[in-house]
């Protein structure tokens, strides 16, 4: 058993990544990780009050972690070019032990996350470049739109959404057509996240852009339902995503437009597509990403999945996620 070095144990999600197997002593040449997410991470007090769970963009980076690791690199960098898919099956509780399974699909890595007595969490496709690609340098540190009229009489995000500090990736709405599509924008500040200041290039890791962008469209679908309390509303759920790619990296001071379509909702899950810039820039791209909508009574919960978890529980504490995770993928198909 191998244990990363300190550079190399995952930036947001502060979880100590270890290699269980590698592809010369893994049956069929699987090889195998592991990650402890930490109970006191910074993140998790804003993600969300009084429900704290694991961000599904945190299992992400922990997967990319993973392969930087494998690669013999602090983190993939520019090599990472994006997520053609990822599929969440179940949540993550901060305190709880995840594995990851690496095999190759279509010459891509992908990483099949689990909890230790095997209950399914997610399956992450990524992909990577032989060799750090050419972005075209970082997105233009753009000014923060000029206040006007019009947004000044939106909600804030806060006032809609569950997410708080560090964990709150949106600054405001610029317009927004309910039911339909939305405009917003965030200011890229370093340390958001939870995230430390180093890195590409001092950029905003890419799984915060993504999750920057999933709060525009988190708003767009509880738009007429604001959820600001999970305990009295309901839990947004990371359904899963496809044909994600990046392009320019955000540094510090960069703000991002978030332009978002609605694509369908049933009610409990909506799936949305879109695209982040930065002045003329394009920084992402998502063909497709879902968000499900439960009440917390619906849930584990936190205190008791982490200690099913460790009672090896996990499978039941889990059925009632699994369901909805599997209504955002009907939606979605």
């Amino acid at each position: 058993m191998t244990t990363a070095p300190a550079e190399v144990v995952t930036r947001l999600a502060g979880a100590g990544l270890t290699r269980e197997a590698g592809p010369d002593d893994a049956a069929g040449g699987t090889e195998r990780y592991s990650a402890v997410l930490p109970v006191g991470h910074p993140a998790l007090a804003g993600h969300y009050p009084g429900y704290p769970i694991v961000p599904g963009v945190f299992l992400v980076e922990i997967a990319a972690s993973a392969e930087a690791f494998r690669l013999g690199v602090p983190e993939l960098g520019d090599r990472w070019t994006g997520v053609p898919s990822v599929r969440f099956r179940a949540p993550v509780f901060p305190g709880q032990r995840i594995l990851l399974d690496r095999t190759e699909r279509r010459g891509r890595p992908r990483y099949a996350l689990s909890h230790e007595d095997g209950t399914a969490v997610a399956t992450v496709d990524l992909d990577v470049a032989g060799e750090a690609r050419e972005p075209g340098g970082p997105a233009e540190a753009a000014a923060p739109p000029a206040s006007s009229a019009p947004s000044a009489d939106y909600p804030r995000p806060e006032e809609i959404l569950p997410h708080r500090p560090p964990m709150l990736l949106l600054d405001r709405v610029e317009s927004v057509e309910p039911g339909a599509a939305v405009t917003a924008t965030y200011t890229v500040t370093a340390g958001a996240g939870g995230a430390t200041p180093d890195g590409a290039a001092g950029a905003m890791p890419w799984p915060l852009v993504v999750e920057s962008w999933a709060q525009a469209a988190a708003m767009l679908t509880t738009w007429h339902e604001p959820t600001p309390d999970v305990r009295t509303g309901s839990v947004l759920l990371f359904g899963g995503a496809r044909e994600v790619t990046f392009g320019a990296p955000a540094p510090a001071g960069t703000t991002l437009t978030h332009e978002v379509t609605l694509v369908a909702d049933s009610g409990g899950a909506a799936v949305l597509s879109g695209s982040s810039r930065a002045g003329d820039r394009e920084v992402l791209r998502v063909g497709q990403l879902t968000i499900g909508r439960r009440p917390a009574s619906e849930l584990p919960d936190p205190g008791q999945a982490r200690n099913a978890a460790n009672a090896g529980g996990t499978a039941d504490a889990a059925n009632t996620a699994n369901t909805a995770q599997d209504e955002n993928q009907e939606v979605a198909r």
